[in-house]
């Protein structure tokens, strides 16, 4: 700055300001880290001697600085931290980073990616609206519900009454054992499993929990004040994590497709 004002005058800092920036992004960042990071696997084991010798020489520096962080960090309330730590930002570019290595598994990268975002979604992200669910009630005939069971692949029912209401939920293994032994089957409530309700605005991974430990494979969503929006089941929070989950009956009707059309 001070060679450019002597040599241009002060119209002459600012292209100087402007040229020696470039020149520092691109000679002393971009080019260093993306070699370094194209070179990872040659160049550590080559510089890592040179860096634990530094390590050692500066070790004194760095206890002397480390102390006077963590004594205003006490000053000022803060909670010394032992461990490193990163922000789930960083742990996003992370993930995005090694996704883009060619020696990296991809679905890997994209299972761990879904990990991440996993915590953050709620139920309102994931569950069926109630007018897509397919209810049953104890007024229909054994016929009639043999033939949503039939028609929907269904492993469990929603049963409601003439108001709406959910009276609870019908497992279709139960239902089709009783009828095979000829008992009297939604005459009864001992039939149906208890609804369990879960709020649409907590997270995925917390209603997983609630649903583990009362051991319901389905869930009624509700909001906050109280009406109904849809079902969410185990399967549902599942497929989040790890992507489409295909029973044998959607594999086969898969297949069929694929042999119908161009592979």
């Amino acid at each position: 700055t001070l060679l450019a004002s002597k040599l241009w005058g002060n119209g002459g800092v600012t292209a100087v300001t402007f040229v020696t920036a470039f020149t520092v992004f691109i000679f002393a960042e971009m080019i260093p880290k993306s070699y370094a990071r194209s070179c990872c696997e040659a160049l550590a084991p080559a510089l890592a001697p040179s860096m634990v010798f530094i390590m050692k020489i500066l070790a004194p520096v760095s206890v002397v600085f480390s102390s006077i962080s963590n004594a205003i960090s006490n000053l000022a309330g803060g909670v010394e931290e032992d461990n490193l730590t990163v922000t789930e930002e960083e742990l996003f570019d992370i993930i995005e980073g090694i996704d883009e290595e060619d020696d990296v598994d991809e679905d890997a990268a994209e299972l761990v990616q879904s990990a991440l975002e996993f915590t953050v979604k709620t139920v309102a992200d994931v569950f069926t609206p109630w007018d897509k669910v397919e209810t049953i009630s104890r007024t229909m005939s054994d016929s009639e519900i043999l033939s949503i069971i039939s028609e929907g692949h269904y492993s469990r029912l929603p049963v409601v009454t003439a108001d709406g209401n959910v009276e609870g939920i019908l497992q279709v293994r139960k239902f089709l054992k009783a009828k095979i032994q000829g008992k009297s089957l939604l005459k009864t409530r001992s039939m149906l499993d208890r609804a369990f309700y879960v709020t649409s605005n907590i997270p995925v991974d917390d209603a997983l929990n609630l649903m583990s430990s009362h051991r319901s494979h389905m869930a009624i969503v509700r909001s906050d004040d109280g009406p109904i929006e849809g079902i969410v089941t185990v399967e549902d929070i599942l497929e989040e994590l790890v992507g489409e989950i295909y029973d044998e009956e959607e594999v086969e009707e898969w297949d069929e497709e694929m042999e119908g059309g161009d592979k």
